[in-house]
């Protein structure tokens, strides 16, 4: 018996066009607080990060079209940063509507534009997205196409969206 396994990169799978219905299902599972929920149990049990105080500062005085990227090498706690970051915003009354948070690697997600994918997002979160004060959380483990990622974000968008990112997607 001759078997034959073919593993295609990640790129191969951009052409691959998932119903809507079940793209906006992952937003919304990712985004528990749309719900009136808090962030996801396994970060909100963990200790806060030293640094959370003076990132939320940055995070909330970020001027309009600026962005925060956080790097780092895997298992120092971004992603815990992150959501305590969404935690802390939900505490101090930001509109759960208006803090979105999207892993951009999922392969739900490929082959579909920067714009399309907030343009989603939004939809997802049931809001229009005109007002301002937005918190946009965008995950991304590809660490050299960062830069071009995020200036096509802003190219594709009107930059009313606070950015926050870092660098690899939650695990699920």
């Amino acid at each position: 018996m001759l078997i034959f396994v073919l593993i295609l990169p990640i790129n191969s799978i951009a052409m691959i066009n998932f119903p809507e219905a079940q793209i906006l299902k992952r937003m919304v599972d990712d985004n528990p607080w749309w719900a009136g929920n808090s962030i996801f149990s396994e970060f909100d049990s963990m200790k806060p990060r030293l640094f959370l105080s003076p990132f939320m500062e940055l995070v909330t005085t970020l001027p309009r079209g600026r962005s925060i990227i956080l790097l780092g090498p895997r298992r120092v706690g971004k992603t815990v940063m992150i959501f305590h970051t969404i935690k802390s915003l939900l505490k101090s009354g930001v509109d759960s509507r208006k803090i979105l948070y999207i892993s951009v690697d999922s392969p739900l997600y490929s082959g579909m534009s920067l714009e399309d994918m907030l343009e989603m997002l939004l939809k997802a979160a049931k809001t229009d997205g005109k007002e301002e004060g937005y918190y946009v959380f965008l995950t991304r483990s590809n660490i050299s196409k960062t830069g071009k990622f995020i200036s096509k974000f802003y190219a594709t968008t009107d930059a009313t969206y606070g950015l926050l990112h870092r660098d690899r997607p939650l695990p699920h």
